[in-house]
């Protein structure tokens, strides 16, 4: 992100004001598809942002019938967000249909007091009419704009500047692995589910199908469970052959054969190497290039390895930078847990119940899955129970949670004895709470109250604790720290 003097002044789309950019103008039909007749053009502009709105603003707005006055939205530009609403929708469906993966997922915003201390929160949809306008739009001119880069290749006029060393754009990369995330998905569901799930079909399909079939709360642990699966998507500088291109630089996710960032060079430095690349394609096409320089042939021989470099300190930042975000996203929610006295949650659901044993006994005799980054391996009982409000898993035992393992009745263990490795179902267990009559039974993706705590006690210089853990409401247990189990974000593969 640039120095906030940039970020939210000079380089803002702030409203009545003028600020230079690059643009990307094209023409869609009612139908979502581009007019081929109305060719897209890219050029430098200058932008005045009419009015500032946003997300919440925007979807009550649409929510009612077009003509229906609205005091926060102009009514020329309430008439647009419909028109723009009903053309984006459209190409979203077109785009699913094409194989697009759609992973919805809520969001949750930290209200901070003067001090910047949580004093609350909210939990919102982030696949609201609003967001997928935004989306849809966002994802096409980065896709065009990478097409222009492709299809630039070639055609520029050799001005031996250090840019003639690129023969092929930066793109963002994402690599096809529906196989893997449609198993992840298949042994998370319960039997019924598993067995009656489509055979045919994309991913987005039998997301689709899960979802019409779940909770809302089970379907988002499902999706998140999926992504684990995703192979993070990567900026690359794609010095490929045609046919090479074709196969290997497509994102998957999205469905498009070429893809890259950038929308948005004020948070994202990708984005400004692809703007002085767009330059210079525009440049060279109106002869405008820099003079040819001497010593060019070496100059580009560096820039290229420099590009390289830059290319990949570009992934290793956005990684660090995911992971920032998700750490600081658990202190505040951990702050905000510690100044409640606790949080109930509703909707949190098991997704998979840990038995050390058997888990042993899987692993030596299948094709089991590795354990995600920052699992450990399994000593306890335990319960691996998502938190949408979280957007992560937290790996529990049972004795952290006061509870004990029930052992099957004699016929149970004779029908599970009999049973292969394969065929043994552990998404449901029974458990007692510790020195009580008080049996319960658990399932997997069956929504379940639970209780977020910290320590109570602050450190020895007076600091909240920045870790959360869980607790189950009807069983009393002090709390401990709990296992953090590879929280992911919703937008890591575009």
């Amino acid at each position: 992100m640039l120095p906030r003097w940039l970020s939210e002044n000079l380089c803002s789309l702030l409203p009545d004001g003028d600020r230079l950019a690059f643009s990307v103008f094209f023409t869609l039909n009612s139908e979502g598809h581009l007019v081929t007749s109305d060719a897209p053009v890219f050029c430098r502009s200058v932008i005045r942002t009419y009015t500032r709105l946003d997300y919440r603003t925007v979807d009550g707005a649409l929510s009612q019938d077009i003509g229906t006055a609205c005091t926060e939205v102009p009514k020329d530009i309430l008439e647009d967000l419909h028109s723009l609403a009903s053309i984006t929708a459209a190409r979203r469906q077109m785009r699913l249909a094409c194989g697009a993966v759609a992973v919805p997922r809520t969001q949750v915003e930290f209200d901070l007091d003067e001090d910047g201390r949580v004093e609350g929160l909210t939990q919102e949809s982030g696949s609201s009419v609003s967001h997928h306008l935004i989306e849809e739009l966002m994802v096409l001119a980065n896709h065009l704009v990478a097409t222009e880069m492709v299809q630039a290749v070639g055609t520029l006029t050799s001005s031996g500047g250090q840019e003639d060393a690129l023969p092929q754009p930066l793109l963002r990369r994402h690599q096809e692995t529906e196989a893997k995330v449609r198993k992840r998905i298949l042994d998370l569901l319960p039997r019924e589910l598993k067995l009656a799930a489509p055979a045919e079909g994309d991913l987005s399909e039998l997301l689709a199908w899960c979802q019409q079939r779940q909770h809302a709360a089970a379907h988002e642990a499902v999706v998140s469970e999926a992504l684990m699966a995703f192979k993070e998507a990567e900026y690359v500088v794609a010095d490929l052959t045609e046919e090479e291109l074709a196969a290997r630089a497509q994102h998957w996710a999205l469905a498009l054969p070429s893809y890259m960032h950038f929308t948005s060079p004020i948070r994202r430095y990708a984005d400004v190497l692809v703007h002085r690349r767009l330059a210079y394609i525009l440049a060279s096409r109106e002869g405008t290039a820099a003079a040819p320089d001497p010593e060019g042939q070496s100059d580009s021989d560096s820039f290229l390895l420099d590009l390289k470099k830059a290319v990949r300190n570009c992934n290793a930042k956005k990684r660090r930078a995911q992971d920032a975000q998700l750490d600081a996203m658990q202190f505040a929610l951990a702050e905000h847990v510690h100044r409640s006295g606790g949080l109930t949650i509703e909707d949190a659901v098991i997704t998979r119940i840990v038995l050390p044993g058997q888990d042993a006994k899987e692993s030596a005799d299948s094709n089991q899955p590795k354990r995600r980054k920052g699992q450990r391996k399994a000593l306890k009982e335990a319960l691996e129970i998502y938190v949408p409000l979280a957007k992560c898993v937290r790996s529990v035992s049972l004795e952290s949670l006061n509870l004990e393992l029930v052992p099957p009745s004699t016929g149970e263990a004779h029908a599970e004895a009999s049973k292969s490795t394969a065929e043994v179902d552990k998404r449901s267990i029974r458990v007692r709470v510790r020195d009580s009559d008080s049996i319960r039974d658990l399932q997997t993706l069956i929504p379940i109250s639970v209780r977020l705590v910290t320590s109570q006690e602050q450190d020895v210089e007076g600091r909240i604790p920045r870790s959360w853990t869980l607790r189950f409401p009807w069983a009393n247990a002090p709390a401990q720290p709990a296992m953090p189990q590879g929280p992911v974000t919703p937008d890591e593969n575009k």
